[in-house]
Parts: C-alpha cells; sequence; structure tokens
C-alpha cells in the first residue's frame, strides 16, 4: 500500500468512527478509554502511518464488539 493509499484509508476508518460515535454516544467513552490506553503505549519501529492504521483498526473493533450490528457501516 502506497503512502498516499494509507493515508486515505486511514481518513476513511476515522471518519466511520467519528460518524458511529455522534450516531451512538453511548459507545464515545469506551472509545475514547480505548483512545487514551493506546496513547500510553507507543511502538518502536513502525512506521507512523502503519501505527496509526493499527490503532483506528482496533477502535473499529472494540466498536463492533460491543454493537456487531454495526458492521455494515465498516464494509466497503
Amino acid at each position: 500500500m502506497t503512502v498516499d493509499e494509507l493515508r486515505r484509508s486511514n481518513a476513511g476508518v476515522r471518519d466511520k468512527i467519528r460518524d458511529i460515535l455522534e450516531r451512538h454516544p453511548e459507545l464515545r467513552d469506551d472509545d475514547e478509554d480505548l483512545a487514551l490506553y493506546q496513547d500510553l503505549h507507543v511502538e518502536v519501529g513502525t512506521p507512523f502511518l502503519e501505527r496509526v492504521q493499527g490503532k483506528l483498526q482496533e477502535r473499529a473493533r472494540a466498536i463492533l464488539e460491543r454493537r456487531p450490528d454495526l458492521q455494515y457501516l465498516f464494509d466497503d
């Protein structure tokens, strides 16, 4: 995946997460807790955009664990 493709992919997942949290505010606290936890742990040796992608995917999985019915929002 090129740098531009990775940026677009990250932006797309970030936008989906933001939209879901706006529509389902009950998920916000758990997402914020996970994001804070992610910020406390640093990966060494992994390029920045790949770290961001991994963190976004982890947040998306956490949302889907709580609300599997929202899977269709991540399908594309």
